[in-house]
Formats: C-alpha cells, structure tokens, sequence
C-alpha cells in the first residue's frame, strides 16, 4: 500500500512537471503595451487589423476584443501581413462574438490578424499590441 502511495505521488510530480514545460508564450506575463486602437472591420473582404499597430521587433501578442456596442459576430485568421486569399465564405478558425472578452494571440513579426465583420455594415475591432516577458 506505502508503495502504491508513493507510484501515485510520484506520477503527479511527473505530470505537473509535464503540464508546467508545455507553457505556451501566451501565459507569459505582458512587459509594455502599445496603445490600443479601434480598426473598422470590412463585411465585404478580410481586414488586417494588425496593420494600425506599430510593430517593433519585441511585439509578440495582440490583444483584441469585439466591443459590446457591435451587433455581430467576426470571424477571422493569422496569415501574413501583405495580403489574404482567405474567401469571405470561411467562417474562422476565429469567431469573436461582442461582449465575449476578446483574447489574446501570440504572433511573429511576418504574421497579421485578418477579421471579418459579419454585421450588415462596418464595425470595430479593438486591438492592442503587448510585448511579454520571456
């Protein structure tokens, strides 16, 4: 029985260790902030919001949220900066509903957040541009 005890100790130490090593850069906590920004967010064709952003070399997060003023639901994806092919047909892999809280986004500098506002016109997106500690 003490053996036993002492397996199922060792195994959650192990499975601890496992969890806390898979930290993703996300959960690491935020050094400095650009100031956030209102984007007006296209229903006809893919926005990059990240392009109002000043991107320097340590921004490696957008924080970003659909305000409760909206009246729809956005949708969007991480692809390069310059343009999208993505047809407005395809609904994600991000769906950001107003007042849901937002989120936060890991990028690398070549990479952009494009939305798409599935109201009958135009709405913002707040986004902001953080650098994490490491």
């Amino acid at each position: 029985m003490k053996n036993a005890i002492l397996l199922a100790a060792a195994l959650l130490v192990t499975a601890s260790v496992s969890a806390f090593s898979a930290t993703d850069v996300i959960e690491y906590g935020v050094r400095s902030a650009n100031e956030p920004v209102s984007v007006l967010v296209s229903t006809s064709t893919y926005t990059n919001v990240t392009s109002t952003i000043t991107r320097s070399g340590d921004m490696t997060a957008l924080l970003f949220d659909n305000p409760s003023t909206n009246t729809s639901i956005m949708h969007g994806h991480v692809g390069g900066c310059t343009s999208t092919a993505v047809a407005t047909t395809v609904l994600g892999p991000i769906e950001i509903h107003p007042s849901s809280g937002g989120g936060m986004l890991a990028l690398q500098p070549t990479q952009c957040l494009w939305m798409l506002s599935r109201a009958t016109s135009a709405e913002n997106l707040t986004v902001q541009g953080v650098s994490q500690k490491r």
